[in-house]
């Protein structure tokens, strides 16, 4: 039965282990065609060039999908302060190219960390 347990504990912490890994990818693949269509849509805005407004709207989309996203991690996790939590989603609203590069390399290194952390010690 205490095996039986143990057992259901561990597929249970994988299962939630990969559910957040499913999140953060979104985060990464939404974040970075994004940087790349907004790149590609100013560069056609600024020679004039047609098309320029389809990788606009493209970016508006995908800046939305990274947004949520990220929001949803940063409310998710115990591990910032709720004033921190308060700045990135104004973060996002406000400026959300400049808050979603320092989420990516300053706030979401530090999240993931903790959770490995959290998830080898919670295994054993």
């Amino acid at each position: 039965m205490e095996c039986e347990k143990k057992v259901y504990i561990q597929l249970y912490f994988k299962k939630l282990n990969s559910h957040k890994m499913t999140k953060l990818n979104v985060f990464t693949w939404a974040f970075s065609i994004s940087f790349v269509t907004v790149v590609i849509g100013t560069v056609l805005k600024i020679l004039h060039l047609s098309g320029a407004h389809l990788f606009m709207f493209l970016t508006i989309m995908l800046t939305v999908v990274y947004a949520i996203s990220a929001l949803s991690e940063i409310y998710r996790s115990d591990r910032i302060t709720k004033n921190e939590k308060i700045m990135c989603t104004v973060g996002f609203i406000f400026f959300s190219t400049i808050a979603g590069i320092l989420y990516y390399f300053i706030a979401r290194p530090r999240m993931t960390r903790e959770f490995k952390i959290l998830n080898q010690t919670g295994e054993n």
